[in-house]
C-alpha cells in the first residue's frame, strides 16, 4: 500500500524526489528490481551523491545482473567511508556470484554497523541456507522479521523451514 501511495504522489508531482526514492525502495523490498531501476535510473542528476539513492538503485542493478553499473554506485558509497549500506551491496554481489563465505563476512560487518538495515538479516539467512546452516538461517530470518515484518523473502523462507520441520501451524502465518 505504501507503493500505491508514493505512486499517487508522483502522479500529482512527477519531480517529488523523496516520493520517487521511497517508491523505488518499496519496489526493491518487494523484489520488483526492474521497476526500481525504471523509477530511479533517469533521475541520477537530481539525486547527485545521495547515498540512499545509490544504495537502492545499486541494489536493483546488482539483482538484475548489471554488476558493472551497480559497482559504480557502490564505489560512490564506499568513497564516503565504510557503511552498512556499502557492505550490504558488496554482499549482494558476492551472493550473485555464489561466494557465500564472502557474502556472510560482508553481511556480518553490515549488521555490526547497522543491525536495523533492511535486508541485511534476510540476505544473511539466504547465505546461511546455502551453506547448510538452517538453524542460523532461521535466526537471521526471524531477526529480519523483527525489523521488517513485511520482508517477503524472510517470511517465505521461515515458513518453508517450519514446513520442512513439520511444524505446520507455525509455518502457516509466514507463508500467508
Amino acid at each position: 500500500s505504501a507503493a500505491e501511495t508514493f505512486a499517487a504522489v508522483l502522479q500529482a508531482q512527477r519531480d517529488h524526489l523523496n516520493a520517487r526514492l521511497l517508491l523505488g525502495d518499496c519496489y526493491l523490498q518487494m523484489g520488483r528490481f526492474q521497476d526500481t531501476i525504471d523509477q530511479l535510473a533517469l533521475w541520477q542528476d537530481s539525486y547527485g551523491d545521495n547515498a540512499a539513492y545509490a544504495y537502492i538503485l545499486g541494489s536493483a542493478l546488482i539483482e538484475t545482473d548489471r554488476l558493472d553499473q551497480g559497482q559504480v554506485l557502490i564505489d560512490r558509497i564506499f568513497a564516503k567511508g565504510d557503511s552498512a549500506e556499502a557492505r550490504l551491496l558488496m554482499a549482494t554481489v558476492h551472493l550473485r556470484r555464489t561466494d557465500n563465505p564472502a557474502a556472510l563476512a560482508e553481511l556480518q560487518k553490515a549488521a555490526a554497523l547497522n543491525p536495523k538495515l533492511p535486508l541485511v538479516h534476510s540476505l544473511m539467512g539466504r547465505a546461511l541456507l546455502r551453506t547448510g546452516d538452517q538453524e542460523g538461517a532461521a535466526k537471521a530470518f526471524i531477526t529480519e522479521l523483527g525489523n521488517n515484518p513485511n520482508d517477503f523473502q524472510a517470511n517465505l523462507e521461515i515458513g518453508d523451514l517450519r514446513k520442512r520441520e513439520q511444524r505446520f501451524d507455525e509455518a502457516e502465518p509466514y507463508i500467508r
